[in-house]
């Protein structure tokens, strides 16, 4: 043993560093000692945050590749699932929402909504001062009490429901108020039209709409002038003309919006079938009251001369 090697080791720890002091003495030359200063990773501090936090992973040098902690498969197994349940959700409430919104449209699908509520955003001035759509509004829809396919006792349509529809003649999804249900006696020029005109309005505050000309109340009104139409005064001047009536047909409802001179409803297409009913708001959600509750949608109509 020519070539003795005698290591002391002094161990010093620091926050993140050890040092360690070699003292190498050897036979040949026991007059002068090598002392060297080794600067080296704390891995004993190391190991232990790693047991402390398992899920923390530390990022080495190339060199120290071999010595990096890797997750365990259960961690990479948790992690993916994560992954998968949101990407599922979120193709599942688009999907939802897209199967919703082509139902709309169709009224023997409709029944199978997936939803029971919706929420509606005011669209166009034809029912001021009821729904405002400057503010942006949004509402809640009532969709499962009419319509409900696992229920006998769905809630009917009730005169002054505000209801949400599709419209076959301009195929557009459009809101508007129940003023007449089967069997009711309605005023086909509107309930306003001889107020209208006596207010020097000569179309009785019928708006013109191009898609239908001559308007419902119209032709209504000269094809059974003597037969199904009645006078109020039992005159036939100009302005009783405004008071034509008639009866509601079965399964079917008058709808009129609330601002009459900026509506297209009933008065131009006719009764609606209730198979293009799609629901019936009942709450406005925003903007929130100022006592902090929710508008609750009446029954009461609006009248267009109120200021």
């Amino acid at each position: 043993m020519n070539n003795v090697l005698l290591s002391h080791c002094f161990r010093s720890i620091t926050s993140n560093h050890s040092w360690l002091l070699i003292i190498t003495t050897s036979r040949r030359s026991r007059s002068s000692s090598a002392v060297t200063y080794v600067k080296a990773r704390n891995n004993c501090h190391h190991q232990y945050n790693m047991r402390r936090y398992p899920t923390r992973t530390k990022y080495t040098s190339s060199s120290q590749n071999n010595n990096a902690i890797k997750p365990s498969p259960q961690q990479s197994h948790r992690s993916s699932n994560k992954s998968k349940y949101f990407v599922m959700s979120l193709t599942s409430f688009f999907a939802i929402n897209a199967f919703g919104t082509y139902t709309h449209f169709h009224d023997n699908l409709f029944q199978y909504y997936p939803l029971p509520f919706a929420i509606d955003v005011g669209v166009g001035p034809s029912m001021l001062p009821t729904l405002t759509p400057d503010r942006g509004e949004l509402y809640l829809r009532d969709v499962w009490s009419h319509r409900s396919i696992f229920s006998n006792d769905n809630r009917e349509y009730e005169r002054g429901d505000v209801v949400t529809m599709y419209n076959p003649y301009s195929q557009s999804i459009v809101t508007k108020r129940i003023v007449g249900v089967e069997g009711d006696t309605i005023q086909m020029f509107g309930e306003y039209a001889s107020e209208f005109y006596k207010r020097d309005r000569d179309d009785g505050g019928l708006p013109v709409d191009g898609r239908f000309n001559p308007p419902f109340c119209q032709t209504m009104q000269q094809e059974y002038l003597e037969e199904d139409i009645t006078y109020n005064k039992g005159t036939k001047n100009r302005v009783d003309n405004y008071d034509a009536t008639m009866k509601v047909p079965p399964n079917h409802v008058w709808v009129e919006g609330d601002n009459p001179l900026e509506s297209t409803d009933s008065r131009h297409y006719g009764p609606l079938s209730i198979s293009a009913l799609r629901g019936r708001i009942v709450l406005r959600l925003w903007p929130i009251m100022s006592s902090g509750g929710f508008y609750r949608m009446t029954g009461e109509r609006p009248s267009p001369f109120s200021k």
